[in-house]
């Protein structure tokens, strides 16, 4: 998935996530920053393109790394101030990277998330990696879960996930292969 989507699609998560919790902004910047921070490695490009393209979705995308992010992410977050629940916060951090990592196996661009454990793809290539349906669901996502009181927040949150799960499922379904 392109950058966009993933901070759409973070975005989105984040806001409806937080919404009710004492302080957001922490558990907030946890999901964002999880749904965004496996593409760290996009730095590479200013080094070299070739590395860029050769490593990236290699190595901060995989299974060992994940946890690894996340745990960082969640230490940052309580050191800069944001509350004491280093748990609750890689939980979120975690979830974010999740997501992320499962929106890049919806496309066909190679995913070793297995790595070092096996270095098949994992990506399915059902939906494009510029995709409008998800990342328009997760707008108006987005933009529902601050126009809707807090408690319907969740309902709004969960909303927009079965759209992007009947996205996905219509993709499989009716089209196949989306490239």
């Amino acid at each position: 998935m392109d950058f966009t989507t993933h901070l759409t699609t973070g975005a989105f998560l984040a806001a409806g996530l937080a919404r009710g919790h004492n302080p957001e902004v922490p558990v907030a910047a946890a999901v964002l920053g999880g749904a965004l921070l496996p593409d760290l490695d996009a730095g590479l490009y200013v080094i070299n393109p070739g590395l860029y393209f050769r490593y990236h979705r290699i190595i901060t995308h995989t299974l060992v790394a994940t946890p690894l992010l996340a745990a960082g992410l969640a230490w940052l977050i309580v050191a800069l101030g944001g509350g004491r629940r280093f748990w609750a916060l890689f939980g979120y951090a975690l979830l974010g990277l999740l997501v992320h990592n499962a929106l890049y196996t919806l496309t066909r661009y190679p995913l070793r998330f297995l790595l070092p454990f096996s270095d098949a793809n994992q990506a399915i290539g059902l939906v494009p990696f510029h995709d409008p349906y998800i990342k328009g669901i997760a707008l108006v996502g987005f933009l529902v879960v601050f126009a809707v009181p807090g408690p319907v927040a969740g309902l709004a949150t969960a909303a927009g996930l079965l759209g992007m799960g009947v996205r996905v499922a219509a993709a499989y379904l009716g089209r196949g292969p989306q490239y």
